[in-house]
């Protein structure tokens, strides 16, 4: 995971000049492959591309470590560009480290990826995904496109997720960036993407960001949304100029809104805010329903596996 991260998989799938730097090379491998007694790793490597001319390449490995617990892994590189790879300046750049990892030991699996050296035109993209699976005693599923919202405690295994963002700017002066996030659990459904502006000129500096946080939890069903915007004119470090804005919206049971908006000039301030509650106390469950039972006996009627012509066909 952390080589995938660093971007180090270059030196273990199908290096340009391995034997320039065989040292480097040793040690990277013991790095992706620490020894262990009693436990042997192998598996083929294969590269796909498609083209003419070239647009897309994946550089894969399968790896299978042996005996048991028996550990399948799947490392990986994907790179897209259009018009295509051998153009010096694409439109779109794309490169993604991947690993994927089956532990059928621990009853697990989960895939991470990163992007690198990613742009669209000019305009850098990054950003993180993983994704986690267990079917043992408690069978659990999430999958997230960088990151979780705010409010939601990841599970235990899950790592830490760059947002997918794209940045606008050369350098950090003007800087206009977008960050965004998408995930799904077994009980959630969350997303929110944010939007940042920062420019600075003799000593002044403009910032201002406009986002929002949505939540979805299926069962209690209930929903939290957070929505803000600002924009602050500081002279240095001291704020000329301020204005806020946020808001939050959940229910269903009971509905809560609440927010607050402020404005500050120089040594004057003000803020208004409110809060507002409707609706029933109690929350809706949906029920547990175990599908399995019901499966069988659909499977077990014998109408389930007769073929019927449609009523209109049969005059």
């Amino acid at each position: 995971q952390d080589g995938v991260r660093a971007g180090t998989l270059d030196t273990i799938l199908f290096p340009e000049l391995p034997v320039r730097d065989p040292q480097a090379l040793v040690a990277t491998v013991g790095s992706f492959f620490p020894v262990a007694s009693d436990r042997y790793v192998f598996g083929p490597m294969l590269m796909l591309g498609w083209g003419p001319p070239p647009i897309i390449r994946a550089e894969l490995g399968l790896l299978i470590a042996v005996p048991s617990p028996v550990r399948l892994a799947i490392i990986g590189q994907f790179s897209a560009s259009l018009p295509s790879l051998d153009v010096p300046v694409a439109l779109i750049e794309l490169h993604l480290d991947i690993l994927g990892a089956i532990d059928f030991g621990a009853k697990k699996a989960g895939i991470d990826a990163t992007l690198y050296d990613s742009r669209v035109v000019q305009f850098a993209l990054s950003g993180d995904m993983a994704l986690r699976v267990g079917w043992g005693d408690k069978p659990n599923f999430a999958v997230s496109f960088g990151g979780f919202n705010p409010r939601f405690k990841p599970p235990p295994d899950f790592p830490a997720l760059r947002r997918l963002q794209i940045s606008i700017g050369a350098g950090d002066n003007p800087r206009i960036s977008l960050q965004g996030y998408f995930a799904l659990t077994s009980n959630s459904a969350q997303f929110g993407s944010k939007l940042e502006v920062l420019a600075r000129k003799g000593g002044f500096s403009v910032y201002g960001y406009m986002g929002f946080d949505a939540l979805f939890i299926f069962s209690p069903f209930s929903f939290i949304v957070d929505i803000g915007a600002g924009v602050d004119l500081r002279k240095g470090s001291r704020t000329l100029m301020a204005v806020h804005l946020e808001f939050t919206l959940s229910g269903q049971t009971p509905w809560h809104a609440y927010g607050s908006a402020s404005v500050r000039i120089l040594f004057f301030s003000v803020s208004v805010s409110f809060d507002a509650k409707w609706g029933r106390e109690d929350a809706v469950a949906l029920p547990v329903v175990d599908p399995l039972p019901v499966l069988l006996e659909a499977l077990g009627r014998a109408d389930s596996w007769t073929a019927e012509l449609p009523p209109a066909s049969l005059n």
